[in-house]
């Protein structure tokens, strides 16, 4: 797993996080990583599932997460061989940001794509 976060020089002082998720491999478990620390915004998202035959589900937590037990902030979906973008107007407001990639809606599952999967997040 890696995390980039490069400074924005623009008015509204944004960051562009890159969040990438490898297959840990068979049986291996899946921690969640830090993305943001600190009250921010999420103004967009764009989710790279180009690499996956079946969908996968961005899940935001406010607080570390034990996966498969604690309850989501947001989720979300990205098709199978897709790449998308979630706008939020005028953003979504979390005070940590957590994240995983996992191959399961909703609160259950602690499993992961098989490919790799990136999230390029715009935080204010």
């Amino acid at each position: 797993m890696a995390l980039t976060s490069t400074l924005q020089n623009n008015p509204v002082g944004a960051s562009l996080l890159k969040f990438e998720q490898a297959y840990p491999g068979k049986g291996v478990a899946l921690t969640p990583t830090t993305i943001k620390t600190g009250t921010h915004r999420v103004i967009a998202v764009v989710i790279d599932n180009t690499q996956n035959t079946a969908s996968s589900y961005l899940k935001l937590y406010v607080s570390a997460p034990t996966l498969g037990t604690t309850d989501p902030f947001v989720i979300l979906k990205a098709p199978a061989n897709a790449k998308l973008q979630y706008t939020f107007d005028p953003g979504m407001e979390l005070a940590h940001s957590y994240g995983a990639f996992l191959t399961t809606p909703g609160i259950t599952g602690t499993g992961a794509p098989e490919g790799t999967t990136t999230a390029y997040i715009l935080t204010s």
